[in-house]
């Protein structure tokens, strides 16, 4: 049977409505359903481009969105005119005149390091956002973990710690109450020459070896320590056997004494009547009068 041109003309006219239709159908179907479960929308690719207009063959990919972040190897090298597909955008280091901050962790897609992982600024992608902007659609890479706010407490004192400031001040207690009082200034055999002295041999001797630096007045003492805990500040010591350093007339820090425990302080000094006594002190009525600056515990 032979058919007319004008009936081929007409059939094929149908078949091309059909398919059309077929098509249209599909993508109506798709639109309103959506992607398959499990689906994921690519992210957009794009060039990389010689944003530099150097002579340079390629840009390295970086580790982080920081441009001194970088592996200069052939392994971490995309080359001009190769694609990557971006993952993510995020903030960085400034690229190029346009002070770009834009980056984005991208996969190569082509070239000699296909699949390659890295970062690059926008600056070297021809990318239709400008700079400072990221592209529509693509999502912002994951923050960084926050720096936590608060400060973290410090720990107190070991317990062999605490046990040599009771030694200490155990030390300082015994010699109040059955050294005789009132000792020469000179010729005198021991520490009671002045409270640095005192101090001292209470934590060297009687606290088990524990040095407390230099320093020969109660300011260099409190300047040059290193160590333990300190709490500047008229604030009532927290362990027994801490060194508390009181200010005088000159608002210095004069003297330095070692608290004992139930509200008092021992150490040595000059007496009136020009000899050298070892006293306790209340820490209200001595701390109110002279002024304290801060106490030490020198050893954790």
């Amino acid at each position: 049977m032979t058919v007319s041109p004008r009936a081929k003309s007409a059939r094929a006219a149908r078949w091309h409505a059909s398919e059309s239709a077929a098509a249209l159908m599909i993508a109506v179907t798709a639109a309103l359903v959506g992607p398959p479960v499990g689906a994921v929308a690519a992210t957009p690719r794009y060039t990389v481009v010689n944003g530099d207009h150097d002579h340079s063959r390629g840009v390295y990919l970086r580790n982080s969105a920081n441009t001194n972040d970088v592996t200069r190897t052939a392994a971490h090298e995309v080359m001009y005119g190769n694609h990557v597909r971006l993952t993510c955008w995020t903030w960085g280091t400034a690229v190029g005149s346009l002070k770009n901050k834009m980056w984005y962790r991208v996969s190569a897609v082509d070239g000699p390091i296909t699949g390659k992982t890295g970062y690059i600024n926008d600056h070297y992608l021809n990318t239709p956002a400008g700079a400072n902007k990221h592209v529509a659609g693509v999502p912002a890479c994951s923050p960084p973990p926050k720096t936590p706010t608060t400060k973290p407490t410090s720990a107190g004192p070991s317990a062999s710690a605490i046990a040599k400031g009771k030694a200490a001040a155990a030390r300082a207690l015994y010699l109040l109450k059955h050294d005789p009082k009132i000792k020469d200034r000179y010729g005198e055999v021991g520490y009671m020459e002045d409270c640095i002295p005192f101090v001292r041999d209470m934590w060297n001797t009687h606290g088990a070896g524990v040095n407390l630096g230099s320093g020969s007045l109660p300011v260099t003492m409190w300047q040059n320590h290193r160590g333990g805990i300190t709490k500047a500040g008229k604030v009532h010591p927290t362990y027994i056997g801490s060194l508390v350093f009181f200010k005088g007339a000159s608002a210095a820090k004069t003297h330095v004494e070692i608290y004992v425990g139930n509200n008092t302080y021992v150490s040595s000094g000059y007496h009136s009547t020009g000899k050298t006594v070892i006293h306790a002190e209340n820490w209200d009525t001595y701390a109110n009068a002279h002024g304290e600056y801060g106490w030490w515990f020198p050893t954790k």
